[in-house]
């Protein structure tokens, strides 16, 4: 066994000589048929070099989906991985590789809905492809409002919010997969689940960009993630902003593991600021980003806002967090309503639906 989800397990193979994956059903229950039959049918006519290719489906004795498989795995791994030394140029290329991937789906009318570092995958070659189609819609297959889904950490605001969303939702979790890779740390790790998605739906709470970030990075990845779906690039565009981008050439063409574990930032890091001239990229979209603290126990630092408005007063407190018990993985994110119950406010409706301990 490889990996496992909510509903399906997966394990390596072989199919005519040819390695693969062989994702799993874990039960019969119908929903979970139909969720897996929804991602089989969403990938049969999708062939591209960035996205994971079906190789076949088997139905008996138990319902699986035969897929390409990508030996070096997927890039979250790669990038909390501390003995592997990780430049820019190397995200640089990831990056490249997931936006070829998301224009093609986006030009299939295809939304990804829980596009994040885990589900990046990483073929012998380096090749990176866009991958778990089961959150998955077509553009056309219910218009109009759409349900809300996806990991809470990387949701954009408005599927939290249950409003009308668009490929540009897979901008904004591209962004922070882009401060996952930058920073290598999972965004709000010490934050629980309901708290993320509440603070980023009232208060536009994002993760912490380090000041010694390079300005090119710390950038676009205010641009992905801005508020205004509008106001996100498309990823076509990202595509011809990350073939231009220059950095200086690293030592291996990959990320790579030193034969000693380093304790230090290589220079090429996108944590060490560059002193190479900046490749040219259009100005950030936000107004300028506070340092604070949204009322709720999240830590000193740990999260930024954007500020609303601008006679709105934001102090910084300490708090202690507990560690998220819950589990991170995608989830349906219910439509806050208010409630009048000791859960009253933007998200008693989904404390309810949810079963969160309060």
């Amino acid at each position: 066994m490889i990996g496992s989800g909510s509903f399906a397990v997966v394990y390596r193979g072989y199919w005519r000589k040819t390695e693969v994956a062989i994702k799993m059903l874990q039960n019969n229950i119908k929903n979970d048929q139909n969720n897996f039959l929804k991602e089989t049918s969403l990938m049969l006519n999708l062939r591209h070099p960035n996205v994971v290719t079906l190789m076949g489906i088997v139905s008996r004795p138990k319902l699986c989906i035969v897929t390409e498989f990508c030996s070096r795995g997927d890039v979250a791994a790669i990038m909390l991985d501390e003995e592997y030394i990780v430049e820019s140029e190397h995200i640089r290329k990831i990056c490249l590789d997931t936006c070829r991937g998301m224009t093609y789906l986006h030009g299939e009318n295809v939304i990804h809905r829980d596009l994040k570092a885990r589900n990046l995958l990483i073929d012998k070659d380096w090749n990176v492809k866009v991958a778990d189609f089961g959150l998955a819609r077509a553009y056309n297959d219910q218009p109009g409002t759409m349900t809300a889904c996806g990991t809470p950490t990387h949701a954009a605001p408005e599927v939290i919010k249950h409003l009308h969303y668009t490929g540009k939702a897979d901008v904004y979790s591209f962004g922070i997969c882009m401060w996952e890779m930058c920073v290598r740390k999972e965004p709000y790790e010490t934050i629980p689940g309901f708290q993320v998605i509440v603070a980023v739906a009232t208060k536009r709470m994002r993760p912490k960009i380090p000041a010694t970030l390079d300005s090119r990075w710390s950038s676009l990845i205010r641009q992905c993630w801005t508020e205004d779906p509008e106001l996100r690039p498309p990823f076509q565009e990202l595509v011809e902003l990350f073939e231009q981008m220059k950095f200086t050439t690293p030592l291996k063409k990959m990320p790579y593991k030193e034969s000693t574990k380093n304790s230090f930032t290589p220079s090429n890091s996108p944590l060490r600021k560059s002193s190479t001239p900046a490749t040219p990229i259009p100005p950030p979209l936000l107004s300028p980003i506070n340092h604070g603290k949204v009322s709720g126990g999240f830590k000193k630092g740990e999260i930024e806002i954007v500020s609303l408005d601008e006679d709105s007063s934001q102090g910084e407190q300490d708090g202690n967090v507990k560690s998220p018990q819950n589990e991170m993985d995608a989830m349906e994110l219910s439509t806050p309503t208010p409630s009048s119950n000791s859960n009253s406010g933007f998200f008693g409706a989904f404390f309810e639906s949810n079963g969160e301990n309060t």
